[in-house]
């Protein structure tokens, strides 16, 4: 079996792909290659002793379109003589950069110029778990009869070349998606793809995240006043330009002690100019990427999750896991996951209603007492990804 993705870096989709091949290489009749665009990440450790890590082929290395690896590229490139592609690979580059679009760059590239370059194997399942070039690699290069591709996330939501993907999507047996409001978005796009689009919820390593959120982590806590808690990379979707004026107007109530964000990515200067400019200095705590965020949701008293959009959020899912009062953000596939006044408190996206949704859940026992005694009776069923596939 092959199984492709991005990297292992700290994330929600790769700690689900970790979860699957932990669940994969209890079969020991189960043989897996694994093959990602980049052979890196904190999660690489993680990988169960007998999956077999590849080296990442010289052709994703190209077309992966990584702006570090210019220069390198193109001296290959140009050593083997390949001087078409590396016209198109410049010009890629070049309107990527421009339009602020990468990812069509990357589509449109490998469309183009994959012809040019020869790679063969052979696997009996593949599955590419990310959706990525890879993705595009495991149906012109590796020849297979079960091919299955995974989408992490609300494609409504994606900005990609969509005929392109129309074309790869139909080389896969089966489309796999999160949850029931992504399986929808996609058959929205791809109506004749509705039959093959299937829901497999983000597995979790429960027994791991349980034992690992009982490490000590030293929060201050004072009585009357909250530790906040977000876990996500750190971009312009996640909404923390949104949820830092609302923890500014409740530490003006006394309300808050600290708010810690985990997590990292290109937003985090602009984040950090932010908080400065709403006083939160000392009040903000920026963790970067941890080994063990389980220890910091259990510690603190409320899971704040202000994104624009998700697939299904796997943070999410390790919040409700560890039994903590949820306030989110009313993004299209939010009751997949959360019951407004149920399991968590959903909010619009917008500064005060984020500002009143905390306060109600800080102030109001009644209802974190609700929220609590369902999330401990709340049930994550375990799946066999396999049985799945093959209904």
């Amino acid at each position: 079996m092959l199984i492709s993705s991005y990297s292992l870096h700290l994330g929600g989709v790769e700690s689900s792909l970790i979860a699957l091949l932990n669940q994969l290489a209890s079969n020991e009749e189960i043989k897996i290659d694994l093959l990602l665009e980049k052979n890196e990440g904190d999660l690489l450790k993680e990988v169960p002793e007998s999956v077999n890590v590849l080296e990442t082929p010289e052709i994703l290395k190209i077309f992966r379109i990584d702006k570090a690896d210019v220069p390198l590229v193109l001296f290959k490139l140009l050593y083997n003589f390949k001087i078409i592609v590396v016209f198109w690979y410049l010009y890629y580059v070049f309107i990527g950069t421009v339009r602020r679009n990468m990812e069509k760059s990357r589509q449109r590239f490998w469309v183009k110029c994959n012809k040019y370059f020869n790679y063969t194997n052979e696997y009996e399942f593949v599955i590419s778990f990310h959706y990525t070039v890879t993705s595009y690699f495991v149906v012109d290069k590796i020849e297979s009869k079960n091919k299955f591709v995974w989408i992490h996330g609300d494609y409504r939501n994606m900005d990609r070349d969509k005929e392109i993907d129309r074309f790869y999507l139909n080389k896969f047996d089966k489309i796999v998606t999160v949850s029931q409001e992504c399986v929808n978005g996609l058959r929205s796009v791809f109506p004749e793809y509705s039959i093959k689009i299937i829901e497999i919820p983000n597995l979790l390593p429960k027994r791991k995240i349980m034992e690992l959120s009982k490490e000590p982590f030293e929060v201050g806590k004072i009585d009357g006043k909250f530790n906040i808690v977000s876990v996500s990379r750190i971009d312009k979707y996640k909404g923390y330009d949104i949820a830092i004026p609302a923890v500014s107007k409740l530490l003006n109530e006394n309300l808050i002690n600290k708010w810690y964000i985990v997590g990292d990515g290109n937003y985090k200067r602009k984040l950090k100019v932010l908080i400065k400019k709403f006083g939160l200095t000392n009040y903000v705590e920026l963790t970067g990427k941890l080994d063990n965020p389980y220890k910091v949701i259990d510690t603190c008293d409320i899971f704040l999750h202000p994104s624009r959009f998700e697939g299904k959020s796997v943070a999410v899912e390790e919040a409700k896991l560890l039994k903590k009062p949820i306030v989110i953000t009313n993004y299209s596939t939010v009751n997949d996951q959360i019951l407004h006044n149920h399991n968590g408190y959903i909010v619009e996206m917008d500064s005060e209603s984020i500002y009143r949704g905390l306060k109600e859940v800080m102030i109001n026992q009644p209802l974190k007492h609700t929220l609590l005694k369902n999330l401990e009776i709340e049930y994550l069923e375990e799946i066999d990804v396999l049985s799945e596939l093959f209904k």
